[in-house]
């Protein structure tokens, strides 16, 4: 039945027809929000639902103004004199078009309206206001208004997701702000390695996250075998993920480092 429907998705999918409607049909069923449990207690009332919803994300995309403390006696590695100048540098097209071929072209679009195959498929007609925006950017150091605008869509983590710690939030930007993120990015990928402790095994090309989980275990192991005693962290990784984490927190790892 399963290989019978993606037959028919490939024959009736992007048509106007009965199959397509219905798939629509049951895809805005499947990801509708119906209610949610807060605080232990069911609500299904629309306004109540999207009042939470509201409430929720905004407490985690809230910025935080932490007192920052003075990094004293923490000792850290230095950029040279050429890589600063690499990082600063003008944008010029070549860097831009290489980011923008670097984008996935089928990615849901963000505010805009736009993927990246509207934009390669019309570079030629687009590419000077892209150019022109990126430029201003790297003059002024801001960015025109809207262009870090997101939509939120919720992915459900669990088949009858029932709260919102239920659902992982992926914002959808626009590709203005994909482009100069991917820019951005390209240039911090090439001094990265020499700045960042080698113990640090993941988010870094050629760095695998699987070493740490590996030497964790190994260390577990040797504890338990030798009879050892030590220290275990468990982190609250979606305390990172939405900006939570104070910057004494940072200023206390490094002194312990």
């Amino acid at each position: 039945l399963a290989q019978k429907s993606r037959v028919s998705w490939l024959k009736l999918g992007d048509r106007n027809s009965k199959f397509f409607h219905g798939m629509l049909n049951w895809r805005r069923t499947k990801n509708s929000l119906k209610g949610l449990f807060v605080d232990g207690r069911w609500m299904d009332d629309p306004k109540q639902v999207k009042l939470q919803v509201k409430k929720f994300f905004h407490n985690r995309f809230m910025e935080q103004h932490w007192e920052r403390p003075l990094i004293e006696g923490v000792q850290f590695k230095q950029i040279s004199d050429r890589e600063k100048c690499q990082l600063t540098a003008d944008i010029d097209l070549e860097e831009i078009k290489m980011a923008v071929w670097d984008c996935d072209s089928s990615k849901s679009p963000g505010p805009d309206g736009f993927n990246f195959k509207f934009i390669k498929s019309f570079w030629e007609t687009v590419k000077e206001d892209i150019v022109r925006m990126m430029k201003e950017f790297h003059a002024n150091g801001k960015l025109p208004k809207g262009t870090n605008s997101t939509f939120i869509t919720l992915i459900p983590k669990v088949d009858d997701p029932q709260s919102l710690g239920d659902y992982r939030p992926i914002s959808l930007v626009g590709c203005l702000y994909k482009i100069l993120a991917k820019i951005l990015a390209n240039r911090l990928k090439k001094v990265l390695p020499s700045v960042i402790d080698d113990r640090q095994s993941a988010f870094l090309e050629g760095r695998n996250l699987l070493q740490s989980v590996v030497i964790a275990n190994e260390t577990l192991d040797e504890v338990k075998k030798e009879k050892k005693s030590c220290i275990f962290f468990k982190v609250d990784y979606e305390f990172f993920n939405f900006g939570k984490m104070p910057p004494s927190f940072v200023q206390n790892c490094h002194k312990f480092n």
